[in-house]
């Protein structure tokens, strides 16, 4: 039902964009691209107990004039939690998306997203220690503001599924500094 969902979804979103692709290029701003660093808290409440984990990630993007565009993100894990009497961490976390941006005004933009990843975390106790990955259904939304021409910030909140349908799904909520290229 899940994958049903994100291909209606990109569907949906594709053949939006297509009337915009169509319009005088005039109208719109050309393809740009894009690139962000910043940090992220995971939250989650697994059987074992509720944690919060934080990540260094960034962002790189295209902008296809001024609606539609890509991305693709890697996090890594920066501190560990005690669940359930296992020492708990996020590795890495990696997923591409298609957004969906409405300009709010001349320096402000609100975006949806939606995408598919990977999150693998690290559990160890009494020295031994195992990885576990999980494949993610992604959704989120936010905002970014440009204080110039090519800098801003950007605040969003992503919904990360697991595409197993196991407990554990996390809320993840970053702030970053953005650069346009």
């Amino acid at each position: 039902m899940n994958k049903l969902l994100i291909l209606a979804s990109t569907a949906l979103l594709s053949a939006a964009a297509s009337p915009v692709f169509a319009q005088d290029s005039g109208a719109f701003s050309p393809t740009s691209f894009y690139g962000n660093a910043g940090g992220a808290i995971y939250q989650a409440d697994f059987g074992a107990g509720k944690t919060t984990l934080s990540a260094l990630g960034g962002r790189l993007g295209v902008r296809f004039g001024k609606y539609i565009g890509g991305e693709g993100e890697l996090a890594l894990g920066v501190n560990n939690q005690n669940i359930g009497g296992l020492n708990y961490k996020i590795s890495t976390a990696y997923a591409g998306y298609l957004v969906g941006y409405l300009p709010a005004g001349d320096n402000l933009d609100l975006f949806a997203r939606i995408g598919y990843g990977h999150q693998t975390e690290r559990a160890s106790a009494n020295n031994v220690s195992v990885g576990l990955g999980n494949n993610t259904y992604n959704f989120g939304v936010g905002g970014q503001y440009f204080f110039s021409k090519k800098d801003g910030v950007r605040a969003d909140v992503t919904r990360f599924q697991h595409a197993t349908g196991n407990d554990g799904d996390v809320n993840v909520y970053s702030i970053a500094y953005v650069r346009k290229f």
